[in-house]
Parts: structure tokens; sequence; C-alpha cells
């Protein structure tokens, strides 16, 4: 029976078991993502120039890598940026990534639900970074930014010579192939990925993992 005060109303533990109920009905017990699952959005999350930038960062001195990881930390809670696939859902907002893992069976359920950290998700990158992965993912991306860049400039050279000749005959402008630049962006994919993809044995940030806000619900 629900005790009452006096004046008719409930006491503060009859609506605090209320409460608890109501909570058990809706909101699933809570716990942190594995490493497994962490890893498994940290390889969807980053493009490869990402990781480059990382590894850049990790390159460098003490000082000048606290001051760029600080400064891609920013760059990227500052924006919005999501994904999906395989049932998983995630945004960025404020420098965490709510993660939703759907149901398989169910369209539109949500089995799981949470957050992680990107200071988490940069952990993930630099644990597994070694000095040949890092200029590897460097040496790719520069590549393929390279290639970008050219083709991005005879684009512009030959528009601003068709203007020029008001749509006279003009020569064709050299630029990398869209297969050449189809094997650089490889290239930088796989370099990225070989990264992300290195063995779990590496541990993430616990500390960060674990009392920072990425508790999840199932």
């Amino acid at each position: 029976m629900t005790s009452r005060h006096p004046i008719g109303t409930m006491s503060k533990t009859a609506r605090a078991s209320r409460a608890a109920r109501w909570r058990a009905k809706t909101i699933p017990a809570r716990h942190p993502f594995t490493h497994v699952e962490v890893a498994r959005i940290a390889t969807a999350y980053w493009a490869p120039w990402e990781v480059a930038a990382i590894a850049r960062a990790w390159l460098s001195t003490p000082a000048d890598r606290a001051r760029r990881l600080t400064e891609l930390r920013a760059q990227i809670s500052a924006g919005m940026r999501g994904g999906a696939g395989d049932g998983w859902q995630w945004s960025t907002r404020g420098g965490r990534v709510e993660v939703q893992v759907r149901a398989s069976r169910a369209a539109g359920q949500v089995r799981r639900a949470g957050t992680i950290t990107v200071t988490t998700l940069i952990g993930h990158v630099t644990d597994r970074l070694t000095h040949d992965r890092a200029y590897a993912v460097i040496d790719a991306d520069a590549a393929h930014r390279a290639c970008l860049l050219a083709a991005i400039d005879a684009h512009d050279r030959r528009r601003d010579t068709e203007t020029d000749n008001q749509g006279q005959g003009v020569g064709a402008v050299e630029a990398p192939s869209w297969e050449e630049r189809s094997r650089r962006h490889r290239a930088a994919r796989d370099a990225a990925e070989a990264i992300l993809h290195a063995g779990l044995d590496a541990q993430l940030d616990l500390l960060d993992l674990l009392g920072a806000g990425t508790e999840a619900t199932r």
C-alpha cells in the first residue's frame, strides 16, 4: 500500500519507488560499450584524411601533438556528422557520438543506445599507430590530395581558357585520370583501415571509456 502523509500527498519513498518501476519498464540497464563495439564505430567514423591528421599529430612533439589533437577534436565537435550501416546509426554532437544499435528484425526498434566520446575515438587510432603505419597513411593521403588538387586545377584552367576564348577550341589540359584518382583514393583508404583494423590487443583509454559518458542501454 502506498504510504501517504497526513495532508494526502505521496511520500518521497513512494514517489521514488514509482519512478524506479517506471524507469525499469522504459529504460533498460546501462553499461559501457565493449572494445569491439567502439572499434566498429571508429572504423566507420574516421575518414582516411582524418586518420592521417591524427598520425601527423602522433608523430609530432608532445606540445605540438596536444595542440593538433585539440584542434581536431574541436573541429569535429563543432560540426554535425553522422552515418549508418548494418543496424548501427551515429551522429556527433558537442564532442560526443550518439550511437544507436537497432534490432535486426524489428524496423525502427532501438535495441541499444549510448554515447562514445570523440576523445575515445581518437584514442582508438593512436593506440594502434606505429611509425610504419603513420608514415604509410600520411604518404597515401598526401598522394590522394595532390591528385585531387591537380584535377581541380586542371578543371579550373580549362574553364578559364574556354571563357577567354569564348567557346573556341582549346587544347586538352593535363589532369590525373579517373583511374589514377581512384587508385590514390583506395591507397589512402587502405592505409587508414590498416590502422583502424589493427589488433584489438591494444588497450583503449579505459578512464575515458568508462568514466566520460560511453555508457549504453541494452
